[in-house]
């Protein structure tokens, strides 16, 4: 038999036997201790970390080909974006790629949507990437690729960043 209670409180220790379902919504940040010893393990929820990708010599390396990132576990990419401080100037285009491959693979692979940063980029603003790919496997790798054509002054200052959320190890 199943007895519905409505408004019911409880105090002091409380045991379950079997399953208790809560509402969606009901357990809030105030209802976990404060107490460092008596929290949720890490290990037990997803992580999220933001990677990021910089350049600030002054230009952007007309060809630039780094490893950025291992994948601690099992995983997706939420958003990767950018911004430059200066834009190049006269015929100069930067195509910038990110790459994964699985571990132990030299094997790498486009996930995104190329970047491509030429005079008429706009500068100083975080602007999304497309990505094509966004799940990934424990120590998988990422890099950056980027490959320059035309002449003049480079870019300088340019920021990539990746959030990722993975999950428990």
């Amino acid at each position: 038999m199943v007895q519905k209670l409505e408004n019911v409180e409880l105090a002091g220790t409380t045991a379950v036997t079997g399953t208790m379902s809560l509402p969606s919504g009901s357990v809030k940040d105030g209802s976990v201790s404060s107490d460092a010893n008596d929290r949720i393990s890490g290990s037990k929820v997803k992580q999220q970390y933001m990677v990021r990708v910089l350049q600030s010599d002054g230009g952007l390396s007309s060809t630039l080909d780094e490893i950025f990132y291992r994948a601690t576990s099992a995983g997706t990419i939420k958003s990767i974006r950018f911004s430059v401080e200066t834009a190049p100037t006269s015929t100069i285009v930067h195509t910038i790629d990110i790459l994964k491959a699985a571990d132990g693979s030299g094997s790498f692979s486009s996930i995104i949507t190329a970047i491509t940063i030429n005079s008429s980029t706009t500068i100083q603003t975080a602007t999304a990437v497309t990505v094509g790919t966004s799940s990934y496997s424990a120590d998988d790798r990422f890099k950056v690729d980027v490959s320059t054509t035309g002449s003049g002054t480079n870019t300088s200052d340019i920021l990539i960043e990746m959030l990722v959320e993975e999950n428990p190890s």
